[in-house]
């Protein structure tokens, strides 16, 4: 009875060609249930997170160094020193 319900809307049942939001299943929806079970936690999330993170900032880093050593030996750009006293 309620996977009929679901199935068919009012209008459709009138002979409208209209599909509504009730027709369509969305991700946590399936044709045997009407709610699917809660995902799987991710084995060690966080820990993967920052394993993946770190290495990925450090490497950053280094490309940002040389880049900045690269543009201050060819003189493109060389910071001033100012004295504002």
């Amino acid at each position: 009875m309620l996977r009929s319900l679901l199935r068919f809307s009012p209008l459709q049942r009138r002979g409208s060609n209209v599909l509504l939001a009730s027709n369509r299943r969305s991700a946590s929806q399936k044709a045997y249930s009407v709610i699917v079970k809660k995902p799987e936690k991710t084995f060690l999330g966080v820990t993967r997170f920052f394993l993946v993170l770190t290495p990925c900032i450090y490497v950053g880093g280094m490309f940002s160094m040389k880049g900045a050593s690269l543009l201050e030996d060819y003189d493109i750009f060389v910071p001033e020193d100012d004295d504002d006293d």
